[in-house]
């Protein structure tokens, strides 16, 4: 259940580097330098020391995500959250998304974000963390085997975006691989993925920055 809303926000950013920090198996202090960061460029907000907790945004949780899995110091981080932000689904990997129309719509918003043409990469993990803040549980049973990657030479992203019910035995739903490419390369040469995801660590940021207890 989410406790309440009168809390520390300075121990709020605490919590939301401890849970990313055991997640990856990073340090504590090289988690939070990379939130330090990327919050001095404006792409995760700044918590002021008040009684009330603001919500933080889908938007804000993916770049944090997408800042660590870079692969860049801390310092150069901003830089991939802002190319990342611009790349694209290309026109045929879009095709295939529409295939599978009918369950995202049975799944229903955020994912339906995946829908739209223009979506950008920033905004596909934001559409991610928008399932587990609807509920956790639920989440990391259903996606499992969804994941997300970076390629940190050529500022481009993957998603394999998969679903599945229980009848009772696990049947899937829904199955599609996403590549998000830059706008321009960056990068000439064989491709790299630096780093992946899984669903368990989406639901451990989203479970942190509402402050609800596994």
């Amino acid at each position: 259940m989410r406790n309440s809303k009168k809390v520390n926000l300075v121990s709020l950013t605490d919590e939301i580097t401890d849970a990313l920090a055991k997640a990856t198996g990073l340090p504590f202090k090289e988690v939070y330098e990379y939130l330090r960061r990327i919050r001095e460029n404006d792409q995760f907000p700044k918590l002021p020391r008040a009684k009330e907790l603001p919500t933080i945004s889908d938007a804000a949780l993916a770049n944090l995500l997408i800042a660590l899995l870079s692969g860049l110091p801390p310092q150069k981080a901003h830089v991939a959250v802002l190319r990342l932000a611009d790349a694209s689904v290309s026109y045929g990997d879009h095709k295939h998304i529409v295939q599978s129309r009918a369950e995202l719509e049975t799944i229903g918003a955020p994912l339906t974000a995946f829908l739209d043409q223009e979506h950008s990469f920033t905004d596909a993990v934001a559409a991610l963390f928008g399932m587990p803040r609807k509920g956790p549980a639920a989440f990391e049973e259903t996606f499992r085997w969804t994941w997300i990657s970076i390629d940190q030479r050529r500022f481009s992203g993957e998603i394999h975006l998969h679903a599945e019910v229980f009848t009772p035995l696990p049947k899937p739903v829904l199955d599609v691989l996403i590549d998000y490419g830059p706008p321009e390369e960056f990068f000439r040469g064989d491709l790299q993925i630096h780093a992946r995801l899984t669903a368990s660590t989406i639901a451990a940021l989203a479970r942190a920055a509402d402050r609800v207890t596994p």
